[in-house]
């Protein structure tokens, strides 16, 4: 076993519960009653839309994405559920 090493998954985009919007000329964040899935790629316009948020908006009665289906790796909750913290001190 290699110490250190952790098995993750890739990142294959982000879960945007918000927007931006232009008000008075300044861009500010806008809360949004839905869910956006969206890639990690961004252009002028903004994020880029993931094309599973298309698939999971068919599925939605009312076009809102309410719901996201997750599937876990690992049996384990310690396994899929890694926090690690560290605390540096300019003391020290």
């Amino acid at each position: 076993m290699i110490k250190g090493l952790a098995i993750t998954p890739p990142i294959l985009g982000r879960i945007s519960i918000g927007k931006m919007v232009e008000k008075n000329g300044k861009r500010l964040p806008e809360k949004d009653d839905q869910f956006t899935l969206t890639s990690q790629i961004q252009n002028k316009d903004g994020w880029i839309k993931h094309p599973l948020d298309e698939q999971l908006r068919a599925k939605a009665p009312n076009q809102k994405l309410r719901t996201i289906p997750v599937r876990m790796i690992f049996n384990d909750p310690e396994l899929n559920l890694r926090a690690e913290y560290t605390l540096f001190d300019r003391q020290t």
